[in-house]
């Protein structure tokens, strides 16, 4: 699967995004995409979501490198101001874009951010979503079948902490769409 976030304001890199067979973080985030060591790793789609990003949250992870590569810059959003200006952000799949709003930014540990990481929300994951939240929109109005992608990373504020933005899918062009940006 190749499968690229928009190198603006979400996340920065250019590289494909496997999906995971299983999610072992540490491994799979410390090999590249052959499998060979890879400090940096690469980002990766959760093992339990669709790889054509078609089910209730898609959840990327990937590292928050201190140079502000891959998720680096994920930090950014715990500014609300930086929040309010960055509202979107894009998902290049082969043959169609998904465009997202930025719904929410959350700083959690690890544990608290565990409500987060489910495939098809239900009815409290809202809840569960504002209760976390550093930044967010009023999420009340949301759709009931709002579709979600979630980037998460780790957090150096919090020991094994999350920064974790969330965003609702608002267009999902038709398949064979070629919406990928020029090089």
């Amino acid at each position: 699967m190749k499968t690229r976030i928009s190198p603006s304001d979400a996340a920065s890199f250019p590289r494909p995004i496997p999906h995971a067979a299983v999610n072992e973080e540490i491994v799979a985030l410390r090999r590249d995409l052959d499998g060979n060591d890879l400090y940096a790793g690469v980002p990766f789609l959760d093992y339990r979501c669709p790889a054509d990003f078609s089910g209730g949250n898609a959840i990327l992870y990937g590292h928050n490198l201190r140079n502000g590569s891959m998720f680096g810059t994920l930090e950014r959003f715990k500014d609300r101001a930086f929040f309010d200006e960055h509202r979107f952000f894009y998902v290049f799949l082969e043959n169609r874009t998904i465009r997202a709003e930025i719904l929410a930014c959350v700083v959690s540990p690890a544990e608290e951010a565990a409500a987060l990481y489910v495939t098809e929300p239900a009815a409290d994951y809202l809840s569960a979503l504002t209760s976390l939240s550093r930044c967010s929109l009023d999420l009340s109005g949301l759709p009931q079948r709002t579709r979600f992608i979630t980037l998460s990373t780790c957090d150096y504020e919090t020991d094994d902490g999350r920064v974790i933005l969330i965003g609702r899918i608002l267009s999902r062009p038709r398949s064979g769409a070629s919406t990928a940006p020029a090089s």
